[in-house]
């Protein structure tokens, strides 16, 4: 029935997919003088509520990947172009870079899946973990990372609410959304803030990947986040961010040619993690 194949979607990571399918049920059920408590039951559950969030935020992501109306272009180099977007009542611009990475969409992912790896590749990064959940989607974490900041700038960290969607057969492509962890995100608990340590608002961030025959991948990368620098302009901070975004760029792409090679701790997980 419609209910188990919206629960069986949204498991697999097809979340639009699960999305219409739940559309079609609500339309049934409105159309039914009474439904059942258990209809009733399923579309206020949490799982229900989460996919309604979800599906609403990768539209949302979707359209803004969809098209540069409305963007400023401030760099081209390197293969990667450098958009930035200033938003209604939020200081901190957002971020568009686009580009392409000659490896199969299938590193890049694995790159982006591996958090714990992320101190290898991201410089001043010096904790990158997943947090225990009640997650059961493959694809669905919570993660904690934490920046060393020279003095006498405080650390920065953060605790991020990631999902990845697949839209291959759909749209021919992989989404992935981050943001900072809500209460209704999954049962899990918030590290304590450490010292000297200011907790950023990640507000947006997401990558959209799509495969370019077998070899090469489009990759467009989106963000958004406030480091909440009091002492630091905005001005400033909007100008460095645009900076330090192309080289993650260029960072993305450089360890996507290591997740290649036949020895790396990446390949190691891909033949022993049954996630792959």
């Amino acid at each position: 029935n419609l209910q188990d194949e919206v629960i069986r979607a949204y498991s697999a990571d097809k979340l639009l997919s699960a999305f219409r399918t739940l559309q079609q049920l609500e339309e049934i059920i409105h159309e039914t003088e009474l439904p059942s408590e258990q209809a009733h039951e399923f579309l206020n559950s949490e799982l229900v509520f989460n996919l309604r969030k979800e599906a609403e935020e990768i539209i949302a992501l979707l359209a803004d990947f969809s098209t540069t109306e409305g963007w400023n272009k401030m760099r081209e180099a390197d293969g990667i172009t450098t958009w930035y977007r200033h938003e209604e009542g939020n200081p901190i611009h957002s971020i568009l870079l686009e580009g392409i990475i000659e490896q199969p969409v299938f590193n890049v992912c694995s790159v982006i899946y591996e958090i714990d790896l992320y101190t290898q590749w991201i410089p001043r990064l010096v904790e990158a973990r997943n947090l225990p959940t009640n997650l059961t989607s493959r694809f669905r974490k919570i993660a904690y990372c934490k920046v060393d900041v020279p003095w006498p700038v405080a650390s920065r960290d953060t605790c991020m609410y990631g999902y990845g969607v697949d839209l291959l057969q759909e749209q021919g492509v992989v989404v992935v959304l981050v943001r900072s962890c809500c209460p209704t995100d999954a049962d899990h608990e918030h590290p304590p803030l450490p010292n000297r340590t200011v907790r950023v608002d990640t507000k947006r961030a997401g990558f959209l990947l799509r495969p370019i025959g077998g070899d090469k991948t489009e990759v467009k990368i989106i963000t958004n986040t406030d480091p909440l620098m009091q002492y630091i302009p905005y001005m400033i901070f909007n100008l460095a961010t645009k900076i330090v975004a192309h080289n993650f760029f260029e960072m993305l792409r450089q360890q996507s040619a290591v997740c290649a090679q036949p020895d790396s701790e990446y390949q190691e997980r891909i033949r022993n993690n049954p996630v792959y």
